[in-house]
């Protein structure tokens, strides 16, 4: 692929997801021609590759897109001091949300979801605080410092 070619600003992205153009590009023909593109982006920002990334999507510098439309350029510009992965991988950090989901279903949803429950947000928050030390295996050590602060 020509630079000329990658630095071309691409399709419009929204939050619910790729849109057609004005010019009446159909969908099909956006996720042929850009849903590789995006992979292989996020394949580099896997490996840490966000000035190559940026390099790519230099088309977008400066851009103004449509209310809602997220600046890949500028996200990334913005952001990537956040998203160093294989930093992240080499400390042992999960990348991905499935954990995170996971981690939400067991903390949250098993203690604050059941029935007749109600809570607000400062007795939610101290509830899922105490039940995230359970599930991580450090809630003896926490009210072991708990009762030697006292």
């Amino acid at each position: 692929m020509s630079s000329r070619r990658e630095n071309k600003p691409g399709p419009v992205f929204s939050s619910t997801g790729l849109r057609t153009r004005k010019d009446g590009v159909t969908r099909d023909i956006l996720r042929k021609e850009y849903v590789p593109r995006a992979e292989e982006h996020i394949g580099l920002l896997r490996k840490s590759g966000a000035e190559e990334v940026m390099r790519r999507l230099e088309g977008y510098k400066g851009k103004a897109l449509p209310a809602g439309v997220v600046n890949p350029y500028t996200y990334i510009e913005h952001n990537k001091h956040k998203i160093d992965y294989a930093l992240y991988k080499r400390l042992g950090y999960y990348i991905g949300s499935g954990p995170i989901e996971s981690g939400n279903k067991t903390v949250v949803q098993k203690r604050c979801k059941q029935a007749g429950m109600r809570w607000n947000e400062a007795t939610a928050q101290a509830m899922v605080t105490l039940k995230a030390r359970e599930e991580s295996g450090i809630w003896g050590a926490s009210v072991r410092d708990f009762i030697m602060a006292a």
